[in-house]
C-alpha cells in the first residue's frame, strides 16, 4: 500500500539513527519498503543509518548484501559508475555464500549496465535468477527477472524482456507480490511497451 508506506517512510526517516536491533530492523525494512516504491536514494540512506558504517557491519549477513545491492542500485540511478564499483567491491569478499551468490550477481548486473557491458549485465542477471530459483528464493528471483528485463531492454531484447516480465508478474501476483506489477509496467513504459 503506497499511501501507507510513504506514510511509514516518513516517520522512520524522522528518527535518530539507530542503535539497537530492533530499531535498526525497522530501518533495513524502510530501506526495502523505499526500493519497492522506486525511491533508491532513500532506500540508501536508511540503510546507511541501519548498517552504521560503509560495510553495513551492524547488520546481518543477508541484509549487509541486499543493503550494498541497494547503495549500488542508487549509485547505478545517479549514473556514479565509481561509487557502484566500490559498493560492489564491499560485496565482494562475501559473494560465494550461498546466501548472497545471487544479490551479488544482481548488483554486478547493475553496475555492468551502466559501465556498457550489456553482454555481461544479462550473463550475470541470468545467474542471480538461476541461483535464487535453486534455492527457493522466489522474490530475489524475481527481482534479478527485473534486472534481467532492464539489461535486455539496454541490449536492444525489448521483446524477450516484455514477454519475461509478464509471465514473472503473472507468477509474482498469483503468490501475493502485488508491487511487482508496477515495478514493470514502470520498466516497460520507459521504451514504449506495457505489459
Amino acid at each position: 500500500e503506497r499511501t501507507g508506506t510513504r506514510s511509514w517512510l516518513k516517520e522512520v526517516a524522522a528518527l535518530p539513527p539507530p542503535t539497537a536491533a530492533v530499531t535498526r530492523g525497522s530501518f533495513v525494512l524502510a530501506a526495502y519498503g523505499a526500493l519497492a516504491l522506486g525511491d533508491a536514494a532513500l532506500s540508501a540512506k536508511l540503510v546507511l543509518e541501519a548498517g552504521g558504517d560503509a560495510d553495513l557491519s551492524s547488520l546481518r549477513l543477508i541484509d549487509r548484501a541486499v543493503g550494498l545491492e541497494m547503495l549500488v542500485a542508487a549509485a547505478v540511478e545517479a549514473g556514479d559508475l565509481d561509487s557502484a564499483e566500490s559498493w560492489l567491491g564491499r560485496l565482494a569478499p562475501v559473494r560465494e555464500h550461498r546466501i548472497v551468490a545471487p544479490t551479488f550477481d544482481r548488483a554486478t548486473s547493475r553496475g555492468r549496465l551502466l559501465a556498457g557491458d550489456l553482454e555481461g549485465a544479462v550473463v550475470f542477471a541470468e545467474r542471480a535468477v538461476n541461483r535464487a530459483k535453486a534455492e527457493g528464493r522466489t522474490m530475489e528471483a524475481t527481482e534479478g527477472e527485473m534486472v534481467r528485463a532492464r539489461a535486455r531492454i539496454a541490449a536492444d531484447d525489448r521483446g524477450a524482456a516484455a514477454r519475461d516480465l509478464a509471465t514473472m508478474v503473472s507468477d509474482a501476483t498469483s503468490r501475493g507480490h502485488l508491487a511487482i506489477h508496477r515495478a514493470a509496467a514502470r520498466e516497460l513504459r520507459h521504451v514504449g511497451r506495457r505489459l
